[in-house]
């Protein structure tokens, strides 16, 4: 890098730029003229053969020209920087050559040039400080300006990661109110409530903590960039193991910068990763919410409680706020009225799917009766509305674990851990007895049932059947077969011998013998209960909007069952709020849920404000023998009856389909 003082640097101010122009313009101005470093080098060059204006200063005077063009103004206060008009942009360009002579770039590197601008402009320590100059809980005090001025309290020395993924230090400076004493830092406010501290979230934060410490800060836009990861179902991990190894100190990029003279062998661990996505997803979630308050916890919670805090305060009886009122293109549309064609050719048929009609079955009795309690009405709406909406329910089996405590009624707590663990905190004291419900005896130390032998040999079994049983034991078992398969193909095809089939069979279920005291008690075909596991939530039921949209969600810890799936949207919609309701449901069971209704809960408002149909693939499985399905649940009646569910698209060669 030339050698340029700050003599040389006004010098140059003032030879070749309006004195009136603003400092922040003509900074602009210098920097773009760092970066066209290389086509000046090129043009020099060129000029060696060609005594000419080259290629290379007309794309020069171009870059100059649209960086002068498109420069912002700068706002402090009041003050407005003008861009400069069109003659003084057309003036410097010609100036151009005798510009950079001067700066003495021709003959500098363009990588020194580049290096020595980005040193520059990387300043550190980096200052992270609250943006408020006020106290924001002080303001409508009337005890004057002093009381809710801000005074320092604290600094620290940090490490930050900024929005180029560089690893940087940094100076937190910490205010507190003279007059509450609310302590203000650049992503929450710590506020006394008590004889405690509740911290108070700024969902507007420019950096994020993910140190308990408040040694460690990321810029917010890598946590938007990890979240776009993990929606396209990266892990937690995964991310922090991409990050350390693109970014780290001996990663792929060279964008880290030791900090006073130290090289840490990891940028981000997988607990700050999780931490950054709890961090950033609880601002979003927050600004998206609209409640009028912001969301507040205990002071510097672990991640594991901050979560639980975060779904207490947003998902509140499993409904996301303000999710009810959405409405978007790709789940709303205008309301399309059509009537049934004569005699209803296709009401069973479904558009685009086939065309097959059916022969003619005929409902059974007790559905003949379920037929005549219908609703004769169109179902779909009660009312003429502008707009209609379809929702979507379906059950996600997740294998959430829960406790498994042989307690009536069951405990629905969460282990103590998920990955060994069987009871809560609560039912600790089921960890010494027997692991077969019904015994009461202490279980042996280091097994999980007692000394009664075919309790021993019941744990013994079942350790064989699925304890000690993993994904990589069977997929070597599937791989082994796969290729012993193989084998005997190319042997048959070539005259050899086959190999013999390796056998892969799991071991017996474990059982108890008919004399044991648990198989006396009752029926001996019955489940043999046992908490040798934590046990699983059934499934969670999910509702969204067609969008994809989430509105609520509910834990279903035994069954899937029609007056579970009721009951649950009638907590998402009561009938108070009967006028959010969509005007179509898509469940894979709607059927049932149908009938459920309408034998239980006849003259429920839901039979008026929302057609229940079922999904395409499952449809097809239903209606050949079920006329309530077949009737009321078509997703696409052929027959121009339900015109909202039919989308009409253009195929690949031009042609209008359903």
């Amino acid at each position: 890098m030339p050698h340029l003082t700050l003599h040389d640097f006004t010098r140059l101010w003032r030879q070749f730029f309006d004195p009136t122009m603003s400092f922040f313009h003509f900074l602009s101005i210098f920097v773009q003229l760092c970066l066209i470093t290389p086509l000046i080098h090129l043009h020099q060059r060129q000029l060696l053969t060609r005594n000419r204006t080259t290629a290379w200063l007309t794309e020069a005077r171009v870059l100059i020209g649209r960086a002068l063009e498109n420069v912002t103004p700068y706002y402090r206060g009041e003050l407005e920087v003008d861009v400069p008009d069109q003659h003084r942009v057309d003036a410097f360009i010609q100036q151009l050559p005798e510009v950079m002579e001067n700066l003495d770039f021709v003959d500098a590197a363009p990588s020194d040039v580049a290096d020595t601008l980005r040193n520059a402009t990387a300043f550190q320590p980096l200052l992270l400080i609250t943006k408020r100059q006020d106290c924001l809980l002080c303001e409508n005090e009337q005890d004057g300006q002093r009381n809710r001025r801000l005074e320092k309290k604290r600094s620290q020395d940090i490490t930050v990661i900024d929005r180029a993924y560089t690893c940087i230090a940094g100076r937190l400076i910490v205010a507190k109110c003279m007059g509450c004493s609310a302590e203000y830092l650049p992503d929450r406010i710590l506020i006394k409530q008590g004889d405690e501290k509740r911290q108070f979230y700024i969902y507007d934060a420019e950096y994020l903590r993910i140190s308990k410490s408040a040694s460690i800060w990321v810029h917010r836009s890598i946590g938007i960039a990890q979240a776009q990861k993990i929606l396209q179902r990266q892990t937690i991990s995964g991310y922090s193991a991409w990050f350390n190894k693109t970014h780290g100190p001996h990663g792929f990029s060279t964008s880290f910068t030791p900090l006073y003279g130290t090289q840490p062998q990891h940028l981000l661990t997988t607990e700050q990763s999780w931490r950054l996505f709890v961090e950033h997803m609880i601002r979003v979630i927050g600004t998206a919410s609209g409640y009028p308050n912001t969301f507040e916890t205990m002071q510097d919670p672990d991640a594991k409680e901050l979560v639980k805090e975060a779904n207490r305060w947003f998902v509140r009886d499993g409904v996301l706020p303000n999710a009810k009122a959405h409405t978007c293109e790709k789940c709303t549309h205008p309301k399309r009225y059509g009537q049934a064609e004569a005699g209803r050719a296709g009401a069973f048929e479904v558009v685009g799917v086939d065309d097959n009609e059916l022969d003619g079955l005929l409902p059974q009795e007790n559905e003949q009766v379920l037929f005549m309690q219908a609703p004769q009405a169109d179902m779909a709406v009660e009312d003429r509305q502008e707009v209609v909406q379809m929702a979507v329910l379906d059950g996600i089996v997740t294998g959430h674990r829960v406790c498994n405590a042989p307690v009536d009624p069951r405990c629905r707590n969460a282990p103590v851990d998920f990955k060994s663990a069987r009871f809560c905190d609560e039912h600790r004291q089921f960890l010494r007895v027997c692991g077969l419900v019904g015994c009461d005896r202490p279980a042996v130390h280091g097994t999980k049932a007692c000394n009664i032998p075919s309790h021993a040999c019941f744990y013994q079994d079942w350790l064989k059947r699925f304890a000690r049983s993993s994904i990589q034991s069977v997929q070597r078992h599937m791989e082994r077969r796969a290729e012993t398969v193989r084998q005997n193909q190319e042997g048959v095809i070539g005259g050899g011998n086959a190999a013999p089939l390796v056998p892969v069979e799991l071991p017996p279920l474990p059982t108890l013998p008919e004399d044991d005291p648990l198989m006396q008690r009752g029926n001996n075909t019955t489940r043999i209960q046992h908490t040798f596991q934590a046990d699983r939530v059934y499934c969670v039921e999910l509702i969204s909007w067609a969008c994809g949209m989430p509105i609520a969600f509910a834990k279903f810890y035994t069954s899937e069952s029609e007056s579970q799936v009721y009951q649950f949207l009638n907590s998402v919609w009561p009938e108070d709020e009967a006028h959010l309701r969509p005007q179509y449901a898509a469940y894979d069971r709607s059927c049932f849920l149908l009938r459920h209704i309408i034998t239980s809960h006849l003259h429920s408002t839901w039979l008026r404000t929302t057609r229940f149909i079922v999904d395409v693939w499952h449809y097809i499985g239903h209606r050949a023998d079920d006329v309530l399905c077949r009737t009321y649940c078509n997703p696409a009646p052929s027959d121009g009856s339900q015109p909202d569910l039919i989308v009409e698209e253009e195929d690949e060669d031009g042609n209008r389909v359903h």
